[in-house]
């Protein structure tokens, strides 16, 4: 690595900071940089909130300064600075420690503190239903519309997942981001899909909401719509060019997979719109079954009939070496057992 590279670069300077904004800037370690190594780096910067312990990406790129904005006031926040080039990645520089202002304002030449909107303000008006306060509080342009509540969603998932259509066309009209994502990546549409808003979900679509987007544990807004058991929420987000065959992390699990692999799930209605839109009724899963074998598994028995109609393989073998028979058998499953005599005669004739 080059030893341009090696030098922790000094801390970046702040320059104006106000209730809900932190202007930051690198200047000096860009141009000795850039002078040194006759290449422009690439500066990235980094924030986390006091007592946050994840650090948050907040900049990438060739300029010198970048404004942080939507700040909560009063809030002390910590950055730090690095540089890349195509000669290696630097080190990060010492921790920068900033504090925002409360709102500052004159009053008959007295300075007086009035404490600015926050996001809890918002909350607490999208949990009201208050339109035109809401419509109020963000023409101040001071709240942090993105800002979550104590349990990490924004006004903005909360209002979806309530079924608040009214809350949520404002919170777009305000630009509030339909693809930000909760600690554990959610977004507004997975909750919207996850109990069936689906003129809320019409809205999120419409504003960008990304519906092939997946949370921390690979789960799509179509798979919470599978959970959910919200049909006419899986014909939209695959209208809206949903993944049929998206997995999540763990099982490797499709929609379909998930819908026959939940012991609470096992709707036919949910697997035949999954069917029916296109998904696979032999998808393989991480330990080779198929969703006929969560079936088995799970004792859903008119599914199993469904995914027999839909020809269903009963010869594909999971990675444990069972065919949909042999693992009926193996678990002394004797109510599908009972479904297989019943209907592979019918489907598969009487060679099974």
């Amino acid at each position: 690595m080059d030893n341009l590279f090696t030098e922790i670069p000094r801390s970046p300077q702040f320059g104006e900071i106000t209730h809900m904004t932190v202007d930051i800037s690198w200047k000096d370690d860009f141009e000795r940089i850039l002078k040194t190594s006759g290449g422009k780096p690439m500066a990235e910067l980094c924030m986390r909130g006091d007592g946050i312990e994840d650090w948050q990406n907040i900049y990438k790129g060739y300029d010198v300064h970048f404004t942080k904005k939507n700040l909560e006031s009063e809030s002390t926040y910590r950055f730090r600075l690095r540089f890349r080039s195509s000669k290696g990645t630097g080190d990060w520089s010492n921790e920068l420690v900033a504090k925002t202002l409360s709102k500052v304002r004159f009053y008959k030449d007295k300075l007086l503190i009035e404490s600015p909107l926050t996001g809890n303000d918002i909350h607490r008006t999208v949990r009201q239903g208050d339109a035109a306060k809401l419509r109020e509080i963000l023409t101040k342009n001071e709240a942090n519309i993105e800002a979550p509540d104590n349990l990490g969603f924004t006004p903005l998932m909360f209002a979806a997942q309530r079924n608040m259509l009214d809350m949520v066309e404002i919170l777009i009209e305000w630009n509030a981001n339909p693809n930000t994502q909760n600690d554990t990546g959610k977004t507004a549409l997975m909750f919207a899909s996850f109990k069936g808003n689906l003129e809320c979900m019409e809205t999120l679509l419409e504003s960008g909401s990304d519906v092939k987007m997946a949370d921390q544990n690979g789960l799509t807004a179509l798979h919470m719509a599978a959970d959910g058991e919200q049909t006419r929420a899986i014909k939209l987000l695959v209208k809206a060019g949903a993944d049929l065959e998206a997995r999540d992390n763990s099982m490797g699990w499709t929609p379909l997979l998930r819908c026959a692999g939940l012991k609470n799930n096992g709707n036919v209605d949910v697997a035949c719109e999954l069917i029916r839109s296109g998904a696979q009724v032999d998808a393989l899963d991480n330990d080779g079954k198929t969703p006929l074998h969560n079936c088995i598994i799970n004792s859903h028995q008119q599914l199993c009939r469904l995914f027999l109609s839909y020809g269903a393989s009963v010869e594909l073998i999971t990675k444990n070496g069972y065919n949909a028979t042999q693992l009926a058998e193996s678990i002394g499953n004797t109510k599908i057992l009972q479904v297989f005599k019943e209907c592979l005669p019918k489907e598969r004739g009487d060679d099974q």
